[in-house]
Formats: structure tokens, sequence, C-alpha cells
């Protein structure tokens, strides 16, 4: 009996903090349509392994006021016009920045951003699918 009863204390210990956090944790946002939205993520997965697509953010500048970002786009394909946005991974609102082609990649000034990590998103299209691409980079 006093074994039982120290498994189930063990595995409450262990799971009721898993609990807790993910209830502070979840937003409330549930997705409409999942399983549709599931299936054009999947294309666009598909898409990106095929033409070979990767972003790769290659330098970034700090200045007083602003910072300035350098990424390419890897791949088969070049895209025509890119939307870029950057924001932060929790609670974050994304804000569209305007990216300037540079010969080899892409240069984007942003105003001055907070220190830590923040999402860079690339978007375009491919063959009339949209395409998203993301990559963390850090603010010192």
């Amino acid at each position: 009996m006093r074994i039982t009863i120290i498994i189930f204390l063990l595995g409450f210990i262990t799971v009721a903090p898993s609990a807790i956090v993910g209830k502070k944790l979840f937003d409330g946002r549930v997705e409409a349509d999942s399983y549709e939205k599931g299936l054009v993520y999947d294309e666009m997965k598909d898409t990106v392994m095929e033409k070979g697509l990767k972003l790769t953010v290659k330098k970034i500048e700090q200045y007083d006021q602003s910072v300035r970002l350098d990424f390419s786009l890897g791949g088969t394909f070049k895209p025509a016009e890119i939307k870029t946005e950057v924001e932060r991974p929790v609670g974050g609102v994304p804000f569209e920045i305007k990216a300037v082609e540079d010969g080899d990649g892409y240069t984007a000034s942003i105003p001055q951003l907070e220190k830590g990590y923040h999402i860079l998103k690339v978007s375009f299209a491919v063959d009339g699918k949209e395409i998203r691409l993301k990559k963390n980079f850090y603010i010192y």
C-alpha cells in the first residue's frame, strides 16, 4: 500500500507542474479548420524541400536607434517580391519591415529592438502557393 501511495505522489509531483505551466502559457487560441490548415502546411513544406529553400541570417549590426539585418534565401527559386516581418517569440505582435535586395541577399533596417530572441518571417509566392520561412535571431 505504501509503495502505491509513493508511486502516486511521485507521478503527481512530476505531472502537476507541467499542467500548471501549460495552463499559464495557453493563450486560448484554437484554430478553425485545423485539418485543412495542416494540409496546406504540409504542401508548403514539400515545396520548400523540393526547391531547397532556406532562410539564413548572415549578419546583425546594432546601432543606437536601429538594427541592420542581412539575410539570404537559399535554394533554386528567386522570388520577385517578398514580405518581411519581425516579432518576439512569445506575445509579440509582428511588424512589417522593408527588405532591399543587395546582390546575394537582402538587407533590412529595423527600429531598435528589445534585447532577446526575435523571429524573422519571410513570405513569398511559389507557383501560386504562399511560402513562409522563419529564422530566429538574438539581439544583445
